[in-house]
């Protein structure tokens, strides 16, 4: 590992959904939707940060990259470590899909409940 800034980086743009789920939760007023945006944010933190770490233990104890191979591993199986690269890609495609489901789920919840608000009695 040459150097960390990248690293870094990269997390702090992988965890900006879960900053996201954390204020709309702050800011909406209903509680299912609090509650489905706290969740969405855990699980977002717990598997972004497996993820940076699973990579960066990888790259710490072998040899190569993940695009052209790990090898000469010292703790991990080659075969383990070969898997930084689907596990990262898998990750991120699963948490933008969940990221969207949510959001739409969110959205609509957010425009029934103001449209009932707004409803005139009668």
């Amino acid at each position: 590992m040459d150097d960390v800034l990248p690293i870094l980086t990269a997390y702090a743009a992988y965890i900006t959904p879960a900053a996201i789920a954390l204020t709309w939760s702050r800011f909406s007023k209903l509680p299912a939707v609090q509650k489905l945006m706290m969740l969405t944010a855990k699980t977002i933190l717990v598997v972004v940060t497996s993820m940076f770490l699973f990579t960066v233990l990888v790259d710490w104890v072998c040899d190569g990259d993940a695009a052209k191979g790990h090898y000469n591993c010292a703790v991990i199986p080659g075969s383990v470590a070969n898997l930084s690269l689907p596990i990262v890609l898998l990750s991120t495609v699963a948490l933008a899909a969940l990221a969207f489901v949510v959001v739409v789920i969110s959205i609509a919840r957010e425009f029934a409940s103001r449209s009932k608000r707004n409803e005139p009695e009668g």
